[in-house]
């Protein structure tokens, strides 16, 4: 980083003179090594140093970084803290290289966590910046109009590339964001109507809801707190902030099943459940509900996945920060908190009969098992694997399955504790894309373990929809298409054939006209289009558009 280079080399100290051993030890006396000392921070000018809210800033390198001001005048960021510690651990063992690893992560955190306030202006988090202040790079300006959104007529959401002009909603239109509406005839329009924005991710949750996670903690009217996470009004077109302590929220999960659930998640009550962390540092699994907040894990869990269950249980997985102990976890309603195993789960997902079913693959445990929500306990069993050494049958034997190897190693190379998708059909069963890129495969894993044989063999993306699943990616011919698979009967029907290739980056279903919306590289003219298939007739249209790859793309119900 460029202000490792104004960090001064510190040489090792020789030691000077030292008292004379006892005549005694004196052939046995040894000097201690010295220890190198930690960097002391760098110098920064007073212009590059602010302070955001309880959050000191500065600017090194044409870079914010957040960290400490020392006594001596110096800046030490939480990032160089964060290496100091892991050097420092170098030279401990036991306790004491533990505690300062896990130093080590909490300095990491915060490096990540409170950058986007470094990036606000100086001041009290939501206060006017003065005009003579200069912004930070990334920073959102206070909106002279309160943030508001027109999702009239919107088939869906789409993140677009915010250099991308868009006609605009109305003709009094002051809005500037990356967030367009996507129509039902497939085009593109601004999302915002008034105020600025910049949008990192959006999710449209099962019963509709929309929730926007922006850049960076954003003032949602003149006078008004920023706000890092918002849920959007679809009638009124209103933001209202989630957490206004938020400083990250961590959307994409860090498990290895390359799955992991939403970032924004609910219980049968209406509560919302997302995972953090705060401008003071801490990482947060919190439950918003009736207007109160409840912290549900300490600061010392390192979460990578969660799943929230109808009746405000919880499952998660991750590890204790301080030792690295992995665990499967499940928080009661109440908040009483339960391990399940002693080993992390590589995904968690909630099948028909209510159960929760989750990969693990550690030594003599390798496959797919499940928790039993009614004994609040997992069955022995696995539920897909390949045997066990102390001679329990799993429940579905895989062995058969990957004695062809080559044709399923999506599957067998994890023996299904990968997977990048899974559907419940409305006969209830669950499919899963196991593995993914050059991998993915459709395996049902419930209520039995099938493979079915598709015309798409390498699934690069997919999307489930009522009792089918639609496909996309490499079929057998090195080529790009795209079908409908019939998970009742086994059949399929193309929808884009090879003759017509289309590489297709989203897929999203549309009830209300039975269509699936997509985007992606037409290659007839080596052009990005937007599309639409309707699968009443099988009419498949593409329009060419003017933007960028879309970043996101999804759709309501």
């Amino acid at each position: 980083m460029t202000h490792l280079r104004k960090i001064p080399v510190l040489a090792v100290l020789a030691l000077g003179a030292t008292l004379p051993a006892p005549a005694a030890h004196a052939a046995t006396a040894k000097k201690a090594p010295a220890k190198p000392k930690a960097p002391l921070g760098v110098v920064v000018a007073a212009k590059d140093l602010k302070t955001v809210g309880t959050v000191s800033c500065a600017r090194i390198g044409g870079t914010w970084y957040a960290g400490t001001r020392t006594k001596a005048g110096r800046f030490l960021t939480f990032k160089r803290q964060a290496a100091n510690a892991r050097s420092a651990a170098r030279t401990l063992k036991g306790a004491a290289r533990t505690k300062k690893l896990a130093a080590a992560r909490r300095y990491d955190r915060k490096a990540g966590s409170l950058v986007p306030y470094c990036k606000l202006r100086p001041a009290v988090v939501g206060q006017p910046l003065p005009s003579s202040v200069p912004w930070g790079p990334g920073y959102v300006a206070p909106p002279t109009a309160p943030v508001r959104f027109d999702l009239t007529g919107a088939a869906g959401i789409a993140l677009r590339d915010p250099s991308m002009p868009l006609p605009a909603t109305r003709a009094t239109n002051t809005g500037v964001s990356n967030l367009a509406v996507v129509d039902g005839a497939g085009r593109l329009r601004e999302a915002l109507v008034s105020g600025t924005v910049q949008a990192s991710r959006f999710l449209i949750a099962p019963n509709d809801r929309l929730f926007v996670l922006f850049v960076s903690p954003t003032p949602l009217a003149p006078d008004g707190p920023s706000c890092l996470l918002a849920e959007v009004g679809r009638q009124d077109g209103v933001p209202t902030c989630v957490d206004s302590t938020l400083a990250s929220v961590w959307w994409d999960g860090y498990g290895g099943g390359g799955a992991p659930n939403p970032a924004v998640q609910f219980d049968d009550r209406g509560g919302v459940y997302y995972l953090g962390g705060t401008v003071d540092g801490r990482t947060v699994l919190r439950r918003f509900s009736g207007g109160v907040r409840t912290d549900l894990i300490t600061d010392n869990a390192s979460v990578s996945d969660f799943l929230v269950l109808g009746d405000g249980t919880v499952l998660l997985t991750g590890s204790t920060s301080n030792t690295q102990a992995p665990w499967l976890r499940r928080i009661a309603p109440g908040g009483a908190l339960r391990t399940l195993r002693a080993s992390a789960a590589s995904f968690l997902r909630r099948f028909p009969d209510g159960n929760v079913y989750f990969g693990v693959s550690v030594t003599g445990d390798y496959g797919v098992r499940r928790y039993l929500a009614s004994s609040d306990e997992v069955d022995p069993p696995l539920w897909i694997g390949p045997g066990r050494e102390d001679g329990l049958p799993p429940r579905n034997d895989s062995t058969s399955l990957c004695y062809d190897w080559v044709s399923n190693q999506g599957f067998c190379s994890s023996t299904g504790t990968w997977i990048s998708k899974a559907f419940t059909t409305l006969q209830g069963k669950v499919f899963v894309i196991a593995g993914g890129g050059s991998t993915g495969q459709l395996v049902q894993y419930f209520p039995t373990l099938a493979r079915p044989t598709t015309a798409v063999t390498k699934v690069a993306v997919a999307q489930g929809v009522l009792n089918h699943v639609v496909l996309s990616g490499v079929g057998a011919h090195e080529r790009n298409v795209t079908t409908l698979y019939d998970t009742t009967d086994g059949s399929e029907r193309v929808l884009i054939g090879p003759d017509a290739e289309v590489e297709v980056y989203h897929l999203n279903y549309r009830a209300d006209d039975n269509r699936i919306l997509f985007d992606g590289l037409r290659f007839a003219d080596n052009t990005y289009v937007l599309g639409q298939i309707d699968l009443d007739t099988g009419a498949v249209t593409t329009t060419a558009t003017t933007a960028r790859r879309l970043q996101a793309f999804q759709t309501f119900r």
